[in-house]
């Protein structure tokens, strides 16, 4: 399978984003206690009626994954997810058909954006132009056989994923999170980097519909 491109030439211009990537992770997940906290200090809870909705995220959307701190050097590792069923495009079948956003957490975002007008497009800006650069240090660990460095780029994106409400890619990062060096080099891994690459830009396509002008 060729493996798919991912590209932000569609973005105009590459102004400085005024909400942090941290911003939106700590938007898709609920840390457990006791774990290290995001380097930047943002908070959903800093935005005009964030709180309220960070309360109701965590009831919503807390249950759709089974939360992991970062990885930590000297922490025994957990046993890596089951890969999930990985699609292979067939010609001429529609390149999207298994692609869709998570209703609930699109509901979340409309609710920050009607307590702060202009932050889904502004959060939908931000995933679209670093999701890409995480998929690349991806890569970049994998072909260096870095399993740490792997699992906090997957680690980071499966967060912002889950508060974009891009299921497809926060099961393909959960799956990639806790693997060991011998795995990175496996014959299966073209297969899920390339289906990584497949579900984030599938993920880019859907948001940038929800909120078209940008």
């Amino acid at each position: 399978m060729a493996p798919v491109a991912l590209s932000t030439s569609y973005l105009t211009g590459s102004a400085s984003l005024g909400i942090s990537m941290t911003t939106l992770i700590s938007f898709g997940t609920s840390r457990p206690v006791g774990t290290r906290s995001s380097p930047m200090g943002y908070s959903l809870a800093s935005l005009p009626g964030g709180g309220r909705i960070a309360e109701k995220g965590r009831k919503d959307t807390g249950k759709a994954w089974s939360p992991h701190s970062e990885p930590v050097a000297g922490r025994a590792r957990q046993a890596p997810a089951k890969a999930p069923e990985l699609h292979r495009h067939r010609p001429g079948a529609p390149a999207m058909a298994d692609a869709q956003l998570d209703p609930k957490a699109l509901e979340l975002l409309r609710m920050l954006d009607r307590d702060r007008p202009g932050a889904f497009s502004e959060f939908v800006r931000m995933f679209v132009h670093e999701a890409p650069e995480l998929v690349k240090k991806m890569e970049q660990a994998q072909a260096a056989g870095d399993p740490d460095a792997l699992g906090k780029s997957a680690h980071y994106l499966r967060s912002a994923a889950l508060a974009m409400g891009a299921t497809g890619l926060v099961d393909v990062c959960h799956s990639l999170e806790h693997l060991d060096a011998a795995q990175l080099s496996g014959p299966d891994m073209p297969v899920r980097m390339d289906e990584l690459r497949r579900r984030t830009r599938d993920a880019l396509i859907l948001l940038l519909q929800e909120v078209p002008q940008i």
